[in-house]
């Protein structure tokens, strides 16, 4: 559908373009075949997107898996902006970053080594985000 029909029915998120459908009818097998190698872990990941990247724009594939992503992007936007819990699992993850960031910061870089958080409280929170991640 067009972006017009939409106004017209009153929605309030616009698509700004469309997914070409074609590119993807007719590279669907190659991306299963694609996504099976990964699944299957014939090849790494890694290895097979090198090769795609190598010459993205001219390959089909990476077209038709651009347009593929643009669907599984979509949804995810879509569902943010009704889940709660989507949109509090993400600000979760944002927080802690910002609290690695923040605490990479404090060691690293020019502070003179002073973590910059107002309370002692966030200066432990952002030691226990870090300490989190590098146990993973």
């Amino acid at each position: 559908m067009k972006r017009r029909v939409y106004q017209e029915k009153g929605y309030k998120l616009l698509p700004n373009k469309l997914v070409n459908e074609a590119i993807l009818e007719e590279n669907w097998d190659d991306i299963l075949r694609f996504m099976a190698t990964i699944i299957l872990r014939v090849t790494p990941a890694s290895q097979l997107f090198q090769r795609l990247n190598s010459n993205a724009q001219k390959h089909p594939l990476y077209k038709a898996l651009s347009e593929f992503g643009q669907i599984i992007e979509t949804m995810y936007i879509l569902r943010y902006i009704d889940e709660v819990g989507i949109r509090q699992s993400a600000e979760k993850e944002l927080n802690k970053m910002e609290h690695i960031n923040n605490f990479s910061d404090a060691v690293f870089k020019e502070n003179n080594h002073v973590m910059q958080q107002e309370t002692r409280e966030m200066q432990l929170i952002s030691l226990v985000s870090v300490l989190a991640l590098v146990e993973r």
